[in-house]
């Protein structure tokens, strides 16, 4: 792990993460040292990882290349994993889209999302990933509707996701 990193760890700041964003758009090496990390085995440095690589491909624009995002992916499929990685990888996914192999997994990943309710935030990114999922495939609208219904408002992002939802079922089947 490089001192950047251990840095990061030891002490979290925005210019931490804007140096190690700014070191991983020009050095390949280390853009996979944050993919590795965030594959981790200790919780501390895969949440970071997911913070520093949300900023990098979402808040700065960059991207990441399909078998880095595949790999995030498939970190987001874990069953349980912290808050903070779920919800970099909820915020990648409403910017850089989901690949087509992965849509019915995170379909029923995100349904459980808010089943469960992990957190607010989780709650509120899932509703959204969900709303774009049932634009593509209007079928999945009469299970949803009913679900989105049952959703309690519980925050102001919840009900707007909720509110987006049924906004987009509206649209899809009219009444």
């Amino acid at each position: 792990m490089s001192d950047e990193w251990r840095a990061l760890h030891e002490r979290l700041s925005k210019n931490t993460v804007e140096r190690l964003c700014s070191r991983m758009k020009y050095n390949p090496d280390a853009l996979n040292e944050a993919i590795g990390l965030l594959e981790d085995t200790d919780i501390r440095y895969r949440s970071v990882a997911a913070w520093v690589l949300k900023t990098y491909a979402v808040d700065k624009k960059c991207g990441l290349s399909p078998d880095h995002w595949k790999r995030v992916l498939k970190r987001f499929m874990e069953e349980r994993e912290s808050d903070m990685v779920t919800r970099s990888a909820l915020q990648m996914m409403l910017r850089l889209g989901i690949p087509e192999e992965y849509e019915g997994s995170i379909y029923d990943r995100c349904m459980e999302n808010v089943r469960s309710k992990p957190s607010i935030a989780v709650t509120a990114f899932s509703i959204r990933i969900l709303n774009q999922m049932v634009s593509k495939y209007p079928d999945l609208g009469h299970e949803y509707r009913d679900f989105l219904e049952s959703v309690p408002d519980e925050s102001p992002g919840v009900r707007v996701a909720k509110r987006d939802g049924l906004r987009i079922l509206d649209t899809l089947q009219p009444n």
